[in-house]
């Protein structure tokens, strides 16, 4: 009784507002993603954050080495968690689209444009690069250094005054 009080009843109450961004988890079938999409929508959650989760059809297969896109996807929301919270209007959007040949993995998320506006997209993958306090900056500097053993994925970052977004592509490889 008293774990349920203490653990399964918040959780549950968290998640009620929304079922619809975890009843899409269904569509995944790649247990590894799917557990890290789901934890970091409950810390999202527990932030005060909105997030809407989208999977259009079922994804089975994550065309790359899935400890290196659970990596990715994870920092990803951590950086994304982290700069909808500071917002008047805390939101963050997961998208996920997949076909034969494709997956995309877009992560969008509501965020304070300044000081981040000024800055050049590659400076944010320089190594020790961060808006925040020292001894960090290191999360997007290993993002690309993992991309860049991969020729088969993209990634595209963008950034507009309400938004900042994250697109990776997997291409299937091909024989």
């Amino acid at each position: 009784k008293e774990i349920y009080e203490t653990s399964i009843k918040p959780t549950e109450n968290l998640l009620r507002g929304d079922s619809y961004s975890l009843d899409n988890l269904t569509q995944l079938g790649v247990s590894e993603l799917k557990s890290i999409i789901a934890s970091k929508i409950l810390v999202a959650k527990q932030n005060g954050i909105h997030v809407v989760l989208e999977i259009e059809s079922k994804i089975n297969d994550v065309y790359m080495d899935i400890i290196d896109l659970c990596r990715i996807v994870s920092s990803f929301l951590d950086n994304a968690i982290e700069a909808a919270r500071d917002t008047p209007d805390p939101r963050i959007g997961i998208v996920l689209i997949s076909d034969p040949h494709l997956l995309t993995v877009l992560i969008r998320n509501t965020y304070q444009p300044e000081p981040l506006m000024a800055i050049p997209i590659d400076e944010l993958y320089r190594k020790g690069f961060s808006t925040k306090a020292d001894n960090r900056g290191f999360g997007l500097y290993n993002i690309k250094k993992v991309l860049h053993t991969n020729k088969y994925v993209t990634l595209d970052t963008r950034k507009d005054k309400h938004y900042f977004m994250q697109t990776l592509i997997i291409k299937r490889e091909t024989p």
